[in-house]
């Protein structure tokens, strides 16, 4: 009986998280993005390591960020704590999704990535301890993962099913709070153009 009632009760926080996400999704999430989950590093380091220059933090909403990056053409990473945990967001962004950036992100802990560009492109990866542990695609992700679906449909599913699932790995929550809020956005120097 226990382990029935234990079945139903994680089919109902996956249920729940698959709702929250589709509403973060709908409302913040429309466009390209990268996000990256880190434990076992700051704020700053995690900046440093993605490429950003230190000097150029400012504190920032996402909304604001995303304007940035299409009105000023400005490749940033919109960076913040989240319990544990710090989220680095970028629009319309790939810095977090490298696997040699991923693996130096872990290298005292864990991290993890969400990747999209569009309905096709989506990747998962995460690493702990400065190992990939697990890399996936839409096209590679075989329908399931860890118990939860991954729709190969060309809508917000399959991104949906990643945000559960890193809520899973991390025990954070991603919500509507942490995104209207301000966090320090870095100017990333790996997008600038060299003289």
């Amino acid at each position: 009986m226990y382990r029935k009632e234990a079945a139903v009760i994680v089919v109902l926080m996956e249920s729940n998280a698959a709702e929250h996400y589709s509403a973060l999704v709908a409302r913040w999430l429309t466009g390209p993005a990268c996000i990256t989950w880190v434990s076992g590093a700051g704020v700053e380091k995690v900046a440093e390591i993605l490429g950003a220059d230190i000097s150029s933090s400012s504190p920032m909403s996402w909304l604001d960020a995303q304007f940035e990056r299409y009105d000023e053409d400005c490749e940033s990473v919109l960076i913040g704590e989240a319990g544990a945990w710090v989220i680095a967001l970028e629009p319309n962004g790939w810095e977090g999704s490298l696997p040699e950036q991923l693996n130096s992100l872990s290298k005292n802990g864990k991290a993890l990535n969400l990747y999209w560009d569009g309905p096709v492109r989506n990747e998962f990866r995460y690493s702990v301890n400065g190992q990939l542990t697990m890399d996936f695609n839409r096209s590679t992700s075989g329908g399931a993962v860890q118990g939860i679906p991954f729709p190969d449909t060309l809508d917000d599913s399959w991104k949906i099913s990643a945000l559960v699932l890193a809520e899973q790995l991390t025990g954070v929550r991603v919500g509507h709070e942490w995104m209207e809020s301000e966090h320090l956005r870095f100017i990333l120097s790996a997008g600038e153009e060299e003289d």
